[in-house]
């Protein structure tokens, strides 16, 4: 039977059982692809994000016509935004 003959094979090779293990290899490895780009993605964009939540905390004192209570409640809002 030519499922469990030993060969050598391609993605050319037309044995069923080939065929399923390179299809689940290719899914494999565009799944790791896209996850490992979505991550770098999510990294930079919060990262950035993050920082200039960071920035605008520590610089909420310099807000003019606002109370200390008032700036306390804006520092303590921007720092509920960091993912």
């Amino acid at each position: 039977m030519i499922e469990e003959d030993i060969h050598s094979c391609s993605y050319h090779c037309q044995n069923p059982v080939c065929i399923k293990a390179q299809r689940d290899e290719l899914v494999d490895r565009f799944v790791k692809d896209t996850a490992d780009i979505a991550v770098k993605m999510t990294e930079h964009y919060f990262g950035g994000w993050n920082n200039a939540l960071d920035e605008a905390a520590a610089r909420v004192g310099e807000i003019k016509g606002f109370g200390q209570a008032t700036q306390d409640s804006f520092a303590v809002f921007i720092k509920g935004l960091k993912r």
